[in-house]
């Protein structure tokens, strides 16, 4: 109790020194990143169009001609939905690890240093190619994502996806113009990996489970959904909300985004918001996926037998593998 008081009154101690600044601080800056372009946007729409004409010809071509001819077109569709999930996030991991590898700075998620100076220096980051061709992908794949939510058949958990989709397109978005470009790139990369496994769990199981393979991915996904986003993105959070007013107290001045961090702090507090929404669907979609490990364990039923804890459809009361989640 008393280390959470004496956080109190360093942020504080922060906000009193806010209006004390020198007069000799550089011109107030932009709220938009100079290193957006305006024919981003275009990037997006077509981005978002690619992936649609993709899945739609999964869907109705390309895998309904190598399934079996006496398999349900109900499960068709689920297998065509997952292997076009499992391939999207496969590539996105893939352009993370290589866009990360490829960026001048670093983190320790795991370590208990301030990992504030490599997100803030320079601010705002600079985008590189990679970095533009990254968010702009994985914008223009919410989009679409959140369209197939709108259009395809209604599922129990509709509302929470609803949920889900926009908040992740306002951090993308905030994060890609107002120049918070390395957190928005962490954050992105945590999601990503673990709905490789969810959606390849996904798939094996409605293709009659592979040999057990959908009970593998899904192991792969349950131990991967807990380290990222359940240890790694909380001490994103811890960095964001607490680690820079800390860096902020002992150095006012160390970059333009802590001279004007009154202006920026809005922003700040928006993307605390939105993470904070997103580790809470997460934790509810764990106690979820809990629920199939108990299940497996101490129930006589093993997960392949299972499906999904939570009905496919309103009007669907079987159920799939794993967690509806995104």
């Amino acid at each position: 109790m008393g280390g959470f008081v004496d956080l109190l009154e360093r942020i504080a101690s922060v906000l009193s020194i806010l209006g004390e600044r020198p007069g000799t601080l550089p011109p107030v800056p932009s709220m938009i990143s100079p290193h957006v372009r305006g024919g981003d946007i275009y990037t997006v729409v077509l981005v978002t169009t690619i992936l649609l004409m993709v899945r739609l010809a999964l869907d109705v071509s390309l895998l309904p001609a190598l399934l079996p001819k006496t398999m349900r077109r109900s499960r068709q569709r689920k297998v065509s939905e997952n292997v076009f999930y499992t391939a999207f996030y496969l590539a996105t991991t893939i352009l993370g690890y290589v866009v990360y590898t490829r960026e001048p700075w670093s983190l320790n998620l795991f370590s208990n240093e301030p990992q504030v100076l490599p997100l803030f220096s320079p601010f705002p980051a600079p985008l590189s190619p990679l970095m533009r061709m990254y968010f702009l992908t994985e914008l223009g794949f919410y989009v679409g994502a959140l369209l197939f939510l709108v259009i395809d058949e209604h599922r129990k958990d509709f509302a929470i996806m609803v949920v889900h989709h926009v908040v992740s397109i306002c951090l993308v978005v905030g994060s890609y113009l107002g120049g918070w470009v390395r957190f928005g790139a962490i954050v992105l990369a945590l999601h990503d990996v673990g709905d490789v496994f969810l959606y390849a769990a996904k798939a094996a199981h409605n293709l009659g489970g592979c040999y057990g393979a959908d009970t593998g991915s899904f192991v792969l996904f349950a131990v991967t959904f807990y380290v990222t986003r359940l240890l790694c993105l909380p001490r994103i959070l811890y960095t964001l909300c607490f680690e820079t007013f800390g860096h902020l107290l002992e150095n006012p001045d160390f970059n333009s985004w802590a001279a004007y961090s009154h202006l920026y702090l809005p922003q700040l507090l928006g993307f605390g918001v939105g993470l904070n929404i997103l580790l809470l669907l997460h934790c509810y979609w764990f106690c979820l996926v809990l629920k199939m490990i108990y299940r497996q364990l101490f129930g006589n039923k093993s997960i392949s037998e299972q499906g999904d804890v939570r009905s496919d459809s309103e009007s669907d009361s079987d159920e799939e593998l794993a967690t509806h989640e995104d």
